[in-house]
């Protein structure tokens, strides 16, 4: 017999001892699949808490958003209702006005379509039936009022025609310079308005525009460093007098905006832009003084800031040309990708020769790339 061998003894205790430890096993591994359980149920009824809660908050936004689209439209119904009648008043208004006041009411509107101010239907309505009645072509209010249903060139022509019959009527003068600003003429529009100027001193509407025409003329690269130095010098000085005579009017604002930015005088160029846009009347009108701030970011590198004042804009305006440019140069070195395509094909889809020959002026060199891509 071999002494080695476990005794019977000796087995039935190990037998027990396996048996329990068996035992033991089962109810440990039990015990975590009952706390596994436990906790799963647990998550489970929570998280169908917060979705009930969720459902909840939802319905009660969809209901808020509701109320404030029905108070929207009760609201806009009023509005529509309040501008029908101020339009009839209008309409009334000028019914009563006699020979002298109809000519001098004209005379205004016009200004205003020149100025770029807000006209109201009834306006409209009324310059145009009083162009329509003026048929005496040997009045120099008659082509001076006919130039504005005429492109650049012919408004000129009209325009010459009347200051030829009336060589002291200043609003022609003031309107054949803006039309020559607008064909790139700035020296003839320069000439037109200092003339207004002298017929009528001190207009800052005038002097508004005299300060565009000297500061296109700053870029002018067939001019030598101190000629343009001095077209820009003119133009500030231009603008800040129009400011003084008139705070309210946007113009000189925005313009002087271009020149301190120019000057990279850039936190004065911003509050410029701004000051401009909030005198400005109509979302894509705020935006087309909003929208330069983002060439004073990317002057200085800053492409988060850009790309943000880009998103300000497109809220206001999402066929901003220039904005679309802006947000395609700030994506492209935010490697914003996706982004960017979108942009450029915007930009390519909206702009204009103008456009291109504006920003060729205004951006750094290193952007130029952009505009042609």
């Amino acid at each position: 017999m071999d002494n080695n061998l476990p005794s019977l003894e000796d087995s039935i205790r190990a037998a027990q001892k396996s048996a329990k430890n068996r035992q033991t096993n089962f109810w440990i591994l039990s015990s975590i699949w009952i706390f596994v359980l436990l906790v799963g149920s647990l998550f489970f009824i929570n998280l169908l808490h917060k979705f009930e809660e969720n459902s909840q908050r939802i319905e009660g936004l969809s209901q808020t958003n509701k109320a404030m689209a029905e108070r929207l439209e009760i609201q806009n119904k009023e509005n529509g209702e309040i501008n029908d009648r101020l339009i009839q008043l209008e309409e009334f208004y000028y019914q009563q006005l006699n020979e002298e006041a109809r000519s001098n009411k004209i005379k205004d509107i016009a200004q205003m379509q020149i100025e770029r101010q807000y006209i109201s239907p009834a306006q409209k309505d009324f310059f145009n039936s009083e162009i329509k009645s003026r048929t005496n072509s040997n009045n120099a209010d008659y082509w001076y009022l006919e130039s504005f249903n005429q492109d650049d060139k012919q408004a000129i022509n009209y325009l010459n025609k009347a200051i030829d019959l009336n060589p002291t009527m200043e609003t022609a003068y003031f309107a054949r310079g803006k039309k020559f600003n607008s064909l790139n003429n700035y020296e003839e529009a320069i000439a037109d308005f200092t003339t207004a100027l002298r017929l009528q001193p001190n207009n800052p509407a005038t002097l508004a525009a005299r300060a565009f025409s000297y500061f296109k003329l700053s870029y002018n690269t067939k001019l030598s460093f101190d000629q343009q130095t001095k077209f820009l010098s003119d133009a500030l000085k231009d603008c800040e007098k129009s400011i003084n005579l008139n705070p309210t009017d946007w113009v000189p604002y925005h313009y002087r905006g271009f020149i301190n930015y120019k000057k990279k005088e850039y936190r004065n160029a911003e509050k410029d832009w701004r000051e401009a846009a909030s005198r400005r009347i109509g979302l894509s009108e705020t935006a087309s003084s909003i929208e330069n701030i983002s060439m004073i970011y990317l002057s200085t590198s800053n492409w988060e800031k850009a790309y943000k004042n880009c998103n300000d804009v497109k809220n206001l305006d999402d066929k901003s040309a220039w904005n679309w440019l802006f947000t395609y140069i700030a994506t492209e070195k935010l490697k914003m990708f996706d982004l960017s395509k979108e942009a450029k094909n915007n930009w390519n889809n909206l702009k204009s020769k103008s456009d291109q020959e504006a920003l060729q002026m205004y951006l750094p060199r290193e952007f130029h790339v952009f505009l042609n891509e």
